[in-house]
């Protein structure tokens, strides 16, 4: 289906005929229990990248995040972990921090903010690390200023606290800082990156940091059950994807900036961030999720085209938020197509709303 938010439409039997023939063409061999010549070569690819001693490719980022915090509380001997409450690891992980490892958590920030160095300030309790995560996504992929990013890091550091980068989406927002992603990560104690959100691959992640940290790293990916047999097919798809796609996060997030200037002039919608700062944004409807739903799902039967993956109620009595993330796909579409979308989205709606009334 037509649409925004993801990169390539493939079927799945497209996506293994695309990895077979690079498998192919690279000549790959399987990797066993972490280790394989393509497999660590690429580990030590992206450890250069991003300017890291080291790195590990792990099944997934809730696994990478739960490991590095693991790590860090217990060479500090303190269980506390200082977060913003729409973080990840907080928000969609069941509190496995605290079910696995026995972690508490503090949440600082506000809910439209970023975490800053005032922000840490305020916090009484030791902790062991301080995650951040560049960009937001719970927040429409928000950034803090770069010297507002120095400033909670070296403010960190004063207190002994480790430093961990949530970098699931980092490749987009070096586009922002107008610094390389060594620049960014090298600022940081430990750094998760994913390969399957902003990169598209079919899943997997890194986590980085010094080398006895990674050694570290590997022995608790194996209490966690994430050292497989083989990740082959996953490296492979991350390879594949990182190359198809590192130098184009420009691209993603000038499309960005074009469409949302196209898409706040629409009565009804707002956008945030404005202008967007990533190649992400949240779009506001001043309508009920329900009947967005509604309408969303006949727009996709009579169009064959894709808006979102999902809408989301907000706190504001009949405001309705969604998520648009520029990848391939919608670089192949208008923004005047996009906004005429838009239209006929709303205009179902008030029809929706209509019968419902």
């Amino acid at each position: 289906m037509k649409g925004l938010n993801w990169h390539d439409d493939l079927s799945t039997a497209d996506e293994f005929e695309e990895l077979s023939a690079y498998c192919r063409t690279h000549n790959i061999e399987t990797d066993i229990y972490g280790e394989g010549k393509f497999l660590n070569d690429f580990e030590m690819e992206i450890a250069e990248f991003l300017g890291m001693d080291a790195a590990v490719f792990m099944p997934s980022g809730t696994m990478a995040q739960q490991i590095a915090l693991r790590i860090w509380s217990e060479r500090l001997k303190i269980k506390t972990v200082a977060l913003h409450e729409t973080s990840h690891v907080e928000a969609n992980e069941k509190r496995g921090y605290f079910y696995l490892h026995g972690l508490q958590t503090i949440a600082i920030g506000g809910m439209n903010s970023a975490i800053l160095a005032k922000h840490l300030d305020e916090i009484k309790e030791p902790a062991s690390t301080l995650l951040i995560e560049l960009p937001m996504r719970a927040l429409g992929g928000l950034l803090p200023t770069w010297n507002e990013l120095l400033e909670v890091l070296n403010l960190a550091r004063s207190k002994k606290i480790k430093v961990h980068l949530d970098g699931a989406r980092i490749w987009e927002a070096s586009t922002f800082y107008g610094k390389s992603c060594a620049d960014i990560c090298r600022l940081f104690d430990s750094v998760y990156v994913s390969f399957y959100k902003g990169i598209g691959g079919m899943t997997g992640s890194m986590l980085l940091g010094p080398k006895d940290f990674i050694e570290e790293s590997r022995i608790w990916l194996r209490r966690h059950g994430g050292n497989l047999h083989t990740m082959t097919p996953y490296v492979v798809s991350a390879k594949l994807n990182f190359e198809k796609r590192i130098n184009k996060m420009h691209e993603y997030s000038d499309r960005a900036v074009s469409l949302a200037k196209a898409l706040k002039h629409i009565p009804g919608l707002e956008i945030k961030p404005d202008p967007p700062q990533v190649n992400m944004f949240h779009v506001f409807i001043n309508l009920p999720l329900k009947q967005l739903e509604q309408a969303h799902e006949k727009l996709m039967k009579e169009d064959n085209f894709r808006l979102c993956t999902r809408f989301a109620e907000t706190q504001i009595p009949n405001w309705t938020r969604t998520e648009i993330a520029i990848g391939d796909q919608a670089l192949s579409i208008s923004n005047e197509e996009i906004v005429d979308k838009y239209h006929k989205l709303l205009a179902l709606a008030g029809d929706q709303l209509t019968v419902t009334a």
